[in-house]
């Protein structure tokens, strides 16, 4: 693959994996924002239920964990010299 494609592809890719990390932190925010004014209309205080609904219980400390281990990295097949075009 010529080096300006592959420079193009990096890029993409980089730029892409942003905007997935800015979609899924606002994704979890509007949870959080939701779930608090769940718990405000059912009578509790504004404070203790913005505090409440960031509290991560601990069956979702599994979650948690794998989003926070890093991705792995595009694999690309090994080009062959054997299967070169011609």
């Amino acid at each position: 693959m010529p080096t300006l494609l592959r420079m193009k592809s990096l890029l993409r890719n980089v730029f892409s994996k942003q905007q997935s990390d800015r979609e899924l932190d606002a994704e979890v925010l509007s949870y959080v924002e939701i779930l608090a004014e769940e718990k405000m209309r059912s009578g509790m205080d504004p404070e203790e239920a913005r505090r409440s609904a960031r509290i991560v219980p601990p069956w979702d400390r599994t979650i948690q964990a794998a989003m926070a281990r890093p991705r792995p990295e595009p694999s690309f097949p090994a080009r062959s010299s054997a299967a070169s075009p011609r």
